[in-house]
């Protein structure tokens, strides 16, 4: 198996800036889970549909 010609391995290494967030970055990636958690934690049980979804299971 040849190498190939201009394959150069360290420009596809991960660099350190790749692989640290930023606070902007990390909310931007989180941010709709940690609202999804908020609201069904205000909701509690009273999501219309829960019932039935539990039943069916």
């Amino acid at each position: 198996m040849s190498r190939l010609p201009n394959y150069d391995p360290a420009e596809h290494a991960p660099r350190l800036d790749d692989l640290t967030m930023t606070r902007r970055e990390m909310l931007q990636r989180t941010g709709m889970g940690i609202g999804m958690l908020s609201l069904a934690t205000m909701l509690g049980g009273a999501v219309p549909g829960a019932a039935a979804r539990g039943a069916a299971a």
